[in-house]
């Protein structure tokens, strides 16, 4: 590679004209002004220089070995044997193209854009492998951090450049003597994920938001509230992702023996995940259940309004019961049952407590008998819409048919409208959060993710077993969930769902 400085006049004949960067490789010429204007009788051509006559003659002359020092130590002897052409630009278009993972294509793209901005900012169009050497790793590094990317972003997207790196070397492209990493060490700060507490979690479930951009939400015709529960569904189906939750169809769910399961292929990472809905996550489905049926809500209501009655029954027979601990509690006892039987034979501590358990168990055969009639009305409905016509509908408003998914297979691959589709319903959903973490007074700033976060924690708290976990999130090993775990602030698969649900119940 040649790299010389040459001037040019402004216009033929001109007295004045530009200094620029002639680079020729591989018989390739390549020109960039340096933007610095000179008069041509001052420049010394065999010196690269200019001469003391030109005004700011020294701070010319600093810059002009400025540069050259910059682009000289990137043309340093071969580290490197390559067998071909191909630039590293030009190989990662190539691996681009052939991945057929849209986030994942999105994750090349984007490393590569700031690769190829970087060389821009070093005077190069192109690089090709056997130049790539440890100065340009750290200064590619150096331009990320120092153009907006955090420490551990910076530090990820080196890890995946790396990566391009080792694919071409597998394929033979080029070969190291030394790696151009050699020096590069990576040095992530430690980050904690913040979750909801279960009284902000609570919070969202109690709260009835109101609509404050109502133009917006009538062109999707969805409210607030629905928006509170689908963010709720993904915390309570396991800390279900944001993508799986926009794809989701009723085709998805199975009712088995009258249990019903949620079974899908996670998008991210392809494994199959199967969970039982409990009655809090069936009613969190209770609005998109009654665009297919329109009583349904009206029943459950009804049903929840005896489920209360029982409660209310059972609490307060436990609570009689404590009071024959004391005087004070056979005193209230008597006259209780002076007003009420007229009997005072029957005042006494066996006898009361014999009918107060008797109640209790009472209610709560009334209580479980409810919640059986509740979960059959979701069974039953859940169990037609997983069939026929209504099978490949969404759950969610997130997409259409009309979106480009009339034929979507879950799990599958998705075309590039799809893949955009899908991440602009998901930043619009997520800027929706954020009115619903304002109505809700949570500090936290909410997003798709935190649900993810929020599941996690408290099934930690409630002293679930790390591979239950493990299991219910989907990871495809053990250590990806300890990594998770460990970025939480810490105080059987099935059994963990049921107990997380039934403490929002209570």
């Amino acid at each position: 590679m040649s790299i010389k400085i040459i001037y040019r006049p402004v216009k033929p004949n001109d007295k004045k004209g530009f200094l620029k960067i002639r680079i020729i490789e591989q018989r390739k010429t390549k020109i960039k002004s340096l933007g610095i204007k000179i008069s041509g009788r001052n420049w010394l051509q065999d010196k690269q220089r200019v001469s003391k006559n030109e005004p700011n003659a020294d701070e010319i002359n600093n810059k002009i070995e400025e540069t050259l020092r910059e682009l000289n130590k990137y043309d340093a002897p071969k580290q490197a044997i390559q067998t071909n052409n191909k630039t590293i630009l030009a190989f990662y278009d190539s691996v681009i193209e052939n991945t057929t993972n849209k986030g994942t294509k999105a994750k090349y793209k984007g490393v590569r854009d700031y690769f190829f901005k970087y060389l821009k900012s070093v005077g190069f169009e192109d690089l090709k492998f056997h130049h790539l050497n440890t100065d340009h790793v750290q200064a590619f590094f150096n331009y990320m951090r120092s153009n907006g990317c955090a420490q551990n972003t910076a530090n990820y997207n080196m890890k995946s450049f790396k990566a391009m790196i080792n694919k071409a070397i597998k394929t033979g492209i080029i070969n190291y003597y030394h790696s151009p990493f050699a020096l590069l060490k990576f040095k992530f700060t430690e980050t904690k994920h913040r979750t909801l507490t279960k009284d902000e979690v609570n919070t969202i479930l109690t709260t009835d938001f109101k609509n404050t951009r109502k133009k917006r939400y009538n062109s999707l015709n969805i409210s607030l509230n629905e928006i509170a529960t689908i963010f709720l569904f993904q915390l309570f189906a396991q800390g279900m992702r944001v993508s799986d939750v926009q794809l989701l169809k009723w085709s998805n769910f199975e009712v088995i023996e009258n249990t019903i399961l949620l079974n899908y292929t996670q998008y991210k990472t392809k494994k199959k995940i199967t969970l039982k809905l409990t009655q809090l996550t069936c009613k969190l489905l209770l609005k998109r259940l009654s665009l297919f049926d329109n009583d349904i809500i009206e029943r459950i209501n009804d049903l929840e309004l005896n489920n209360d009655r029982y409660k209310f029954e059972i609490n307060r027979a436990k609570e009689l019961l404590a009071q024959t601990e004391t005087d004070k509690g056979m005193t209230q006892i008597r006259q209780l049952l002076d007003s009420e039987q007229g009997n005072k034979d029957e005042a006494t501590r066996l006898g009361w407590e014999l009918t107060q358990t008797k109640l209790i168990t009472q209610f709560e055969t009334l209580l479980t008998q409810a919640n059986e009639k509740i979960h059959n009305e979701f069974a039953k409905l859940i169990n037609q819409l997983s069939k026929g016509e209504t099978a490949n509908k969404f759950v969610f408003h997130f997409f259409a048919k009309d979106d480009f998914f009339e034929n979507y297979k879950d799990g599958e691959d998705m075309t590039d409208k799809q893949y955009a589709r899908l991440q602009g319903t998901r930043s619009y959903y997520n800027s929706l959060l954020k009115e619903v973490q304002k109505q809700s007074n949570i500090n936290l700033t909410l997003s798709s993710h935190v649900a993810r976060h929020t599941y996690t924690q408290l099934i930690l708290n409630s002293d679930a077993d790390i591979i239950a976990v493990s299991k219910a999130l989907g990871h495809s090993n053990l250590t990806t969930t300890q990594t998770y775990i460990s970025q939480l602030p810490n105080a059987k698969l099935l059994d963990i769902n049921k107990g997380l649900s039934d403490s929002f119940n209570n």
